[in-house]
C-alpha cells in the first residue's frame, strides 16, 4: 500500500513539473505562428507531367527580380491601357446594341489586372499577401456530418502535411507545362497575324490586325510573367527540400516532435496514469474506510463489488478527461480529435456488446450463474470459485491447485452451494487404489490435467489424462480396504463346514495376524461358509484393514492364503482338486468320467 502512495506522488509530481513546461512551449509555438506564414504557393490546379523546361534558371537574384518586375508593370500598363479603350468602346456603343461581349472581356481584364497586381506583390515583398486576409465567419445550423468533419479535419489536415510539399511540386510542375503550352498557343497566333499584315490590305484591315496582335502580345507577356514565377516557386521548394541530408530533417522533425507533440503526448499519458489509478487507489481506501465494521458480511461483499465497477467506470472517464484536459490545454486540436475518434469508436463497437458487457456487469457484482464461494465443474473436475474479476481464480483443496482463468470462460457457468463433507476428488497424491482389473496401484503425481500411478504389482509407472482417470472406476483404499479370499474343503468335511470349521479358522487367523501384528490393523475379521461348489465347500474369508496397510496388500493377500493352508494342514481338512465331469459315448462299462486338474 504504501508502495501504491509513493508511485502515485511520484506520477503526480513529474505531471506537476511537466505541465508549465508544455504551457510555455505551446505559447512560443503560438508566438511563432503569430508572425504569419510564408511561402509561395501553387499558381494553378493541373495534372503533373514531366516538363524538359522546368529546370531552367529562374530568377532569383534581385536584378532579374527587378526585370520581372518591370515586366509586370509594362504589362499592368498595357491592361490597364486595354481596360480604358474597353470602356470608351462601351460607353460609345449605341443604348440597344449588344455589350454582354464587351462587359466580359472587360470583367476577364479586370481579373488578369488584379492578378498581375497580387503577382507583382507576391515578387516585391516575398510573401503571400492572402495569407493575412481575414478569414470569413459564417453562422450555419447545427449539422452532425458538419461536425463530424469538422472533427477529422485536423486529423486529415496533419496528413497532407506530410505530402505537401510532394504536391505542390507536382502542381507546379502542371502549371508550368500548362503555360509553355498556352504560350506557344500565343506565338502561333503573334506569327500569323504577322503574315497577315506583311501580306498588305487597307488601313483599316491593319489597324485591326495591330490592336489585335498587340492583344496576344500582352496575353504572351502576362503568360510568360506566370511561368517565370511557377519556376521561381518550383526552384524555390526545390532549394528549400535540398537544404541538408535526409537524416538531419528527420532528426529536426524528431527534435520539433519531442518538443512539442511528444512532450504534450507524454503528459497526456502520465495525466491519464495518474487519475487513473489514483482514483482507484483512494476509492479502495474509501471503502475500507467505511466497510471495516463488516467484515465479512454478505452486504459489505456486494457493496465491494458494486464500488469496484464503479470505481473502474468513473476512473476511466476521469483518466480520459484529464487526457483531454492536457490537449485542450496546449490547443492540440490534432490529438483531441484523434482521442475522441478513438471513443467514439469503442462506443460505436460497445453498441453491438451491450449484452455481453451487462452480462459481465452482473458477473461481477456476483450476481450471475457462477458465484464466489460456491464450488463448479469444469472437465469434469470440481471447483471452488475462490475470487471473481477480469480474472477469476478457482482452488480444488484435494488436488492442492489453483487456476486463474478468465471471464469469458466462466460467463456460461452455472455453480452450486456445497456441503463441507463433499469430496472434491477420489483420491490425493500418495493414496492407494483399487483399478478395475483388480490391481492395486499409488498416486505418485496428481494434477487437473493429468495423473500418475505406480502399480504395485508390476513396479511399472502409468500415466492417464485426469478425465480418463475419472472415468476408470476406481476404489480408494487410503480409509480402508477389504481383503476377501475363497477356500475350498473336501465335501468329507460337510458336516462341520457350517459349525465347528469356520470358528476354528477364525481363531487361527487371529492368532496369525497377532503373531504378525497386524492385529490393531485389522478392523474385522469374517470367516463364513459361502457357498457348496462342484468339487469342494466353499468358505468366505474377509480381513478389513486400515488405509496405512494399504502399501501391504500383496503381501496380506498372500499371508492370509498360507495362514489358511497351515490351519487345514494342522487340522487335517482336505483341500481338493477341481474336477471336470465330461460325457462321452457309451462304452462297455458306461459311467462318467473323472479327469482331474490342478487348480
Amino acid at each position: 500500500m504504501h508502495c501504491c502512495h509513493r508511485l502515485a506522488a511520484l506520477v503526480l509530481c513529474a505531471l506537476l513539473v511537466l505541465l508549465p513546461v508544455v504551457a510555455a512551449g505551446q505559447e512560443a509555438k503560438q508566438h511563432q505562428a503569430g508572425q504569419g506564414d510564408q511561402g509561395i504557393s501553387a499558381a494553378s490546379d493541373g495534372k503533373a507531367a514531366p516538363n524538359k523546361k522546368e529546370d531552367a534558371a529562374p530568377a532569383t537574384t534581385p536584378e532579374a527580380r527587378i526585370a520581372l518586375l518591370n515586366d509586370l508593370l509594362a504589362q499592368k500598363k498595357n491592361l490597364q491601357d486595354n481596360i480604358a479603350a474597353l470602356k470608351k468602346s462601351i460607353a460609345s456603343s449605341p443604348p440597344y446594341a449588344e455589350t454582354a461581349e464587351l462587359a466580359a472581356q472587360l470583367n476577364n481584364l479586370n481579373q488578369q489586372l488584379n492578378d498581375t497586381d497580387n503577382d507583382f506583390e507576391r515578387i516585391a515583398t516575398g510573401v503571400n499577401p492572402i495569407a493575412l486576409q481575414p478569414a470569413e465567419q459564417k453562422k450555419e445550423a447545427f449539422d452532425w456530418k458538419t461536425e463530424l468533419t469538422a472533427l477529422v479535419e485536423p486529423i486529415i489536415r496533419e496528413l497532407r502535411t506530410l505530402t505537401a510539399a510532394t504536391k505542390q511540386k507536382a502542381d507546379l510542375r502542371a502549371a508550368i507545362m500548362r503555360l509553355e503550352k498556352q504560350i506557344q498557343v500565343t506565338q502561333q497566333a503573334i506569327a500569323n497575324l504577322k503574315e497577315l499584315r506583311k501580306a498588305g490590305g487597307d488601313r483599316a484591315l491593319i489597324r485591326e490586325l495591330d490592336q489585335l496582335r498587340n492583344s496576344w502580345q500582352n496575353e504572351q507577356n502576362r503568360l510568360q510573367s506566370k511561368l517565370d514565377l511557377s519556376r521561381l516557386d518550383l526552384h524555390q521548394l526545390k532549394a528549400a527540400s535540398g537544404r541538408g541530408a535526409m537524416l538531419g530533417r528527420v532528426a529536426e522533425r524528431l527534435k520539433d516532435f519531442f518538443k512539442t507533440r511528444g512532450l504534450y503526448l507524454l503528459s497526456a499519458i502520465l495525466a491519464f496514469a495518474c487519475t487513473f489509478f489514483l482514483l482507484r487507489l483512494l476509492l479502495k481506501l474509501a471503502l475500507h474506510q467505511l466497510l471495516a465494521h463488516q467484515a465479512d458480511s454478505p452486504r459489505r461483499q456486494m457493496y465491494a463489488r458494486l464500488v469496484a465497477v464503479f470505481s473502474h467506470f468513473v476512473s476511466l472517464l476521469c483518466a480520459i478527461a484529464a487526457m483531454l484536459t492536457v490537449f485542450f490545454l496546449v490547443a492540440d486540436w490534432f490529438m483531441i480529435s484523434l482521442v475522441l475518434l478513438i471513443c467514439l469508436g469503442v462506443l460505436w463497437g460497445l453498441r453491438q456488446t451491450l449484452p455481453k458487457q451487462w452480462e459481465r456487469s452482473l458477473f461481477l457484482l456476483n450476481l450471475g450463474p457462477a458465484r464466489e464461494g460456491e464450488r463448479l465443474t469444469l472437465n469434469g473436475i470440481p471447483w471452488r470459485i475462490d475470487k471473481l474479476g477480469m480474472f477469476c481464480w478457482l482452488s480444488n483443496p484435494a488436488l492442492d491447485e489453483v487456476q486463474r482463468l478468465p471471464i469469458e470462460l466462466l460467463l456460461k457457468q452455472v455453480s452450486r452451494p456445497y456441503n463441507l463433507d463433499e469430496p472434491w476428488f477420489p483420491c490425493r497424491k500418495g493414496d492407494y487404489l483399487r483399478l478395475a482389473d483388480g490391481s492395486v496401484a499409488q498416486v505418485t503425481h496428481l494434477s487437473s490435467e493429468q495423473v500418475v500411478l505406480a502399480n504395485l504389482g508390476t513396479g511399472m509407472t502409468n500415466s492417464c489424462s485426469t478425465a480418463a482417470f475419472l472415468g476408470m472406476g476406481i476404489s480408494n483404499m487410503s480409509r480402508k480396504f477389504l481383503v476377501s479370499v475363497t477356500l475350498g474343503l473336501s465335501y468329507d468335511l460337510q458336516a462341520e463346514i457350517t459349525s465347528k470349521i469356520p470358528g476354528t479358522l477364525r481363531s487361527f487367523l487371529q492368532s496369525k495376524l497377532e503373531q504378525e501384528g497386524y492385529t490393531e490393523k485389522c478392523t474385522n475379521l469374517s470367516c463364513e461358509f459361502g457357498s457348496a461348489g462342484s468339487s469342494s465347500l466353499d468358505l468366505s474369508i474377509s480381513l478389513e484393514f486400515t488405509g496405512e496397510m494399504a502399501a501391504l496388500y500383496y503381501r496380506l493377500r498372500r499371508a492370509i492364503w498360507r495362514w489358511c493352508v497351515d490351519c487345514c494342514t494342522e487340522n487335517h481338512w482336505e483341500i481338493p482338486f477341481d474336477q471336470l465331469v465330461v460325457h462321452g459315448a457309451p462304452a462297455a462299462e458306461p459311467g462318467p468320467v473323472l479327469v482331474h486338474e490342478a487348480a
